[in-house]
């Protein structure tokens, strides 16, 4: 008589998790296919690979859900664009870049224009009304620093002198 061990229980029922996973993986497959077929149009008998291949070659018409396509020929079925928009379309377009081309673009430009303003232009421009309350309480304290500065060297001199 054979005796397993639990080591031994274990890799055969990973072993069995592993099949039955593998099975539902396979029945998904199928199933997958089915619906592809089934969307498709097609009804052949089992789902060979060859006929995955050759349905992803075809081109099916547009379902207009959300809107009505005001070109009639979209409605009908998917073609190719009109080639006469697409040309008036690059006439336009080569017209503009030439015209785009033939400004002088050097003589017109002024080399003070190019200036950078200064780094900090978009700063001041928030807090001008702060800057300017701090400038005149920075001029009043240094007329206060100068009138003091003066009274004691006024004094100093008074002192000295006698």
């Amino acid at each position: 008589m054979v005796t397993t061990t639990n080591s031994e229980k274990a890799i055969i029922e990973e072993e069995r998790i592993l099949t039955e996973l593998e099975k539902n993986a396979i029945s998904r497959r199928q199933h997958l296919l089915e619906m592809r077929k089934r969307f498709v149009g097609r009804n052949q008998g089992n789902g060979d690979v060859d006929s995955e291949q050759n349905c992803g070659g075809e081109r099916f018409p547009i379902q207009f859900r959300s809107y009505k396509p005001v070109n009639v020929q979209q409605q009908s079925s998917p073609s190719e664009p009109p080639r006469e928009e697409i040309n008036l379309l690059k006439e336009k377009i080569e017209g503009q870049l030439e015209a785009g081309k033939d400004a002088k673009i050097g003589e017109s430009l002024d080399i003070n224009t190019l200036a950078p303003r200064k780094v900090d232009w978009d700063l001041r421009k928030g807090i001008k009304e702060k800057l300017d309350k701090l400038d005149k309480r920075t001029n009043k304290a240094i007329i206060q620093l100068i009138s003091w500065f003066f009274f004691v060297w006024v004094l100093f001199w008074n002192i000295w002198t006698l």
